[in-house]
């Protein structure tokens, strides 16, 4: 019982119990008192102990559960073409409260590795049918299982003193036989139309999901697809399939920003990877983009970068192949000089952009005014080989372990070094990503 309610059943029990009890022990209470005393007690008690019972039995309960994709795909706008094996799940709320501080841990129960079988997330908040509201992202996450098609998880969901028990089963059937593997994706299995039952050559996903309170079996959620009829942990409930349930799975893996480019089924992939944007030239001065970082330089930046081993790095580049050439030349220096470096990785920037030119060094942005000492260094590493564009520090970066160099295309001689500090959403996703 809350601690309001609670509060108000014990000043009605007090108000009915001490006027009587008084009476009892021979004070003289006056009989009108006792009376109204108990009146308006046991009124008090009554009220309090039928609010709960009121809401338990007419307000919806509020509850917690994971939201299986149906497809395997990793969301990356950042590397459109990259694919990798994982599931998207997204966090259903249900029920009228808002849920606060809500952790949740999710557990392969077929893997074998236990670092790679839980996966854990935490919320501040939750509010009701946020996988369902238009212009909101849903919570959600991506987790690779350890049996693509033949899955099994257990999830906690916590909230306060609320705990929310899930079972997940989740299975893939192959085409029938003699269905090609591969065909072109039907109409009806469209980006947009994630809901729409899958084509014969795609084969079929099914789920079997539960959920419930710690400490009850009952079912606040339950849904079982036809190949999952039977499980043990279902067999008390009623069947219904889980597509079609009223809180059952929504069409948003291809609302996700950024959506999903490439989904795989059992028997198939859809590649929604859309066209990349128009390559920016790194002309048109006249001068061909022979950009290269000398043996001198390099051997002037791993003087520098040597002395902070194990930190990462991420080349990016917008360009032709000359500006990735000359990316790479920056991926290699880091390596030899005991970097993690990742790249380089080529941004879509559409052509209605201002041209990236040059180099850009981004770093921590609490660098800004009291740069660590490995910020000062390597900027005066870049700063004294000259190359063009690195002699400033970009402090914009939401991450003190990640350096940043974006190779933009070759300006011309006469232009300074100097432009404005480029800060794109797809290098900050990328970030986030390393």
């Amino acid at each position: 019982m809350p601690a309001g309610e609670l509060f108000f059943a014990l000043c009605g029990l007090a108000l009915a119990l001490i006027p009587w009890a008084l009476s009892r022990l021979g004070v003289k209470v006056p009989r009108l008192i006792v009376i109204g005393g108990l009146i308006v007690g046991l009124g008090s008690l009554a009220g309090a102990l039928t609010i709960p019972a009121y809401e338990g039995l007419f307000t919806p309960a509020t509850y917690a559960y994971l939201i299986p994709g149906r497809g395997l795909g990793q969301h990356s706008a950042r590397a459109p073409r990259e694919f990798v094996l994982r599931r998207v799940f997204v966090l259903e709320q249900v029920g009228p409260e808002i849920l606060h501080n809500v952790k949740v841990i999710l557990h392969d129960n077929h893997a074998k590795d236990r670092a790679a079988a839980d996966h854990i997330e935490n919320y501040p908040e939750v509010g009701p049918r946020e996988s369902g509201l238009k212009n909101v992202q849903p919570k959600h996450f991506w987790f690779k299982p350890s049996t693509p098609w033949d899955e099994d998880y257990t999830v906690t969901i916590s909230s306060g003193e609320k705990l929310f028990l899930e079972r997940i089963l989740l299975r893939g059937i192959v085409p029938p036989p003699g269905t090609p593997i591969n065909p072109p994706p039907p109409p009806e299995v469209k980006a947009q139309n994630g809901d729409a039952p899958l084509s014969p050559e795609m084969g079929k996903v099914e789920f079997a999901m539960r959920v419930t309170t710690s400490g009850s079996d009952t079912a606040l959620f339950t849904c079982q697809d036809q190949d999952l009829i039977g499980q043990p942990d279902w067999r008390n409930d009623p069947v219904q399939p889980c597509l079609q349930h009223g809180t059952g799975i929504q069409g948003f893996e291809a609302g996700l920003d950024p959506r999903p480019f490439v989904l795989t089924f059992p028997g198939g992939m859809i590649d929604m990877t859309p066209s990349l944007p128009p390559i920016v030239s790194s002309r048109p001065e006249t001068e061909a983009d022979t950009r290269r970082l000398s043996e001198w330089q390099k051997a002037q930046l791993q003087s520098t970068l040597e002395r902070y081993p194990d930190h990462n790095v991420l080349i990016l580049f917008v360009g032709d192949p000359n500006t990735r050439r000359y990316a790479q030349d920056f991926v290699d220096v880091f390596q030899a000089s005991k970097w993690k470096a990742k790249g380089p990785i080529q941004l879509a920037v559409t052509s209605t952009q201002s041209p990236i030119t040059d180099v850009q060094v981004s770093t921590w942005k609490s660098d800004f005014g009291h740069e660590r000492q490995i910020a000062l260094d390597i900027g005066n590493a870049f700063k004294n080989t000259g190359i063009k564009g690195g002699d400033r520090l970009v402090c914009n970066l939401d991450r003190s372990d990640v350096l940043v160099v974006l190779v933009g295309v070759k300006s011309p001689e006469e232009n300074p070094s100097y432009h404005p500090p480029y800060s794109l959403p797809e290098i900050d996703q990328q970030v986030a990503n390393f």
